[in-house]
């Protein structure tokens, strides 16, 4: 297993704070729809929370969404990605979450146009369409 990754709550120092810090951030909308996010979000426009790990005991910044999916649907396995049925990277609602291999997330990513680079970017105007306002304004601040 990567040093910077976690699959399981065995990996996370549940502190009650910490939860509680993870989901001051969530923006819980109906069960259907984007739950957005009011923490730190990267120049891809992924929602971050930084955790602590164990055993190792450092911190490390992850995707909210991966977060998420352990919180609310159990262990990754060792090597799988957190994908987004919504396709919105700030979303962190379980419901819109999934896993799977590097390639199914290149072949999703394919099927539904939002592969390529931007503005240097990493994603595309689509993928951004999908972003919260707060974060598109944030993501052009850096662009």
């Amino acid at each position: 297993m990567a040093k910077g990754t976690i699959e399981s709550k065995d990996q996370i120092k549940f502190l009650p704070f910490a939860i509680q810090r993870f989901w001051n951030k969530v923006i819980q909308r109906d069960s259907g729809e984007c739950w957005g996010w009011k923490g730190y979000i990267d120049r891809n426009g992924v929602s971050k929370f930084a955790i602590q790990k164990m055993p190792e005991n450092i911190k490390i910044p992850l995707a909210a969404s991966r977060v998420s999916y352990i919180f609310n649907i159990g262990d990754i396995p060792e090597g799988l990605h957190v994908l987004h049925t919504c396709d919105n990277p700030e979303c962190t609602n379980p419901k819109h979450l999934f896993v799977g291999t590097h390639t199914d997330n290149v072949k999703d990513m394919d099927a539904k146009g939002r592969r390529g680079t931007t503005e240097g970017y990493s994603h595309s105007d689509k993928t951004r369409q999908k972003m919260s306002e707060s974060a598109r304004r944030r993501y052009a601040r850096r662009a």
